[in-house]
């Protein structure tokens, strides 16, 4: 089996790791098939199926003809530690730059695979352990395994608790509300306090917001 240590990637090799890893986030289930991986890297499935078995040979994963591709546990860790590089970049250009989430993406997917281990702690450091990227997914732990995003609706919280805001799933004008407001990935708030129609008061950092109970059923926290 390949060496976490010992063998280098290619660019190439771990934007296949990573992809195959982004689209289990997404929900797709493993074998994952090959087309996917394809239609995700805007390539065609013959180069595909190339890199695929490429990476079997090396131990990062299984390949399983007709069916797809199985992560392996060294494979799924290093996929993670290029995402967590690049979420990390995500919320540096977002946040001091000022960069949409889209363009921080874009830019993040450059850095990630230049980014040493020792920058990427630096950064993690600077930014004080942010637990999700602007676009309010999951940045793993330094030697995750496995990230599963937190899926708790704020309605669940009991009164007086503080939770992290990881997604907001809300048509554009409502979540660009909220964002105005101060609700969006990254953020603390408090539930105040719930009245009898289940609307939310909401205490984001020195002030308060009412959130109707069909909105705030959307915003899930960590």
């Amino acid at each position: 089996m390949a060496s976490l240590k010992t063998q280098e990637l290619s660019e190439s090799e771990e934007m296949y790791l990573v992809t195959a890893v982004m689209l289990t986030e997404s929900g797709v289930e493993e074998p994952i098939p090959l087309s996917q991986i394809a239609q995700a890297l805007s390539i065609q499935p013959v180069s595909v199926n190339q890199m695929v078995r490429k990476l079997a040979e090396s131990g990062y994963v299984n390949y399983l003809p007709y069916k797809g591709v199985e992560m392996r546990p060294v494979g799924r860790q290093l996929a993670y530690r290029v995402l967590r590089r690049r979420r990390l970049w995500e919320v540096f250009l977002a946040r001091y730059l000022e960069m949409s989430p889209a363009a921080a993406d874009t830019l993040a997917c450059r850095l990630e695979h230049f980014t040493p281990p020792d920058v990427a702690e630096r950064l993690d450091r600077f930014l004080e352990r942010p637990s999700v990227s602007p676009q309010g997914l999951p940045i793993p732990d330094n030697d995750a395994d496995e990230v599963l995003p937190p899926s708790t609706p704020i309605t669940e919280l009991p009164v007086g608790l503080k939770a992290e805001v990881i997604q907001v799933e809300l048509e554009p004008s409502a979540a660009a509300f909220l964002q105005a407001e101060g609700i969006l990935p990254g953020i603390v708030v408090q539930v105040a306090a719930v009245n009898s129609q289940g609307a939310l008061l909401l205490r984001v950092e020195d002030r308060q917001l009412t959130v109707a109970a069909e909105i705030a059923q959307n915003i899930f926290v960590f």
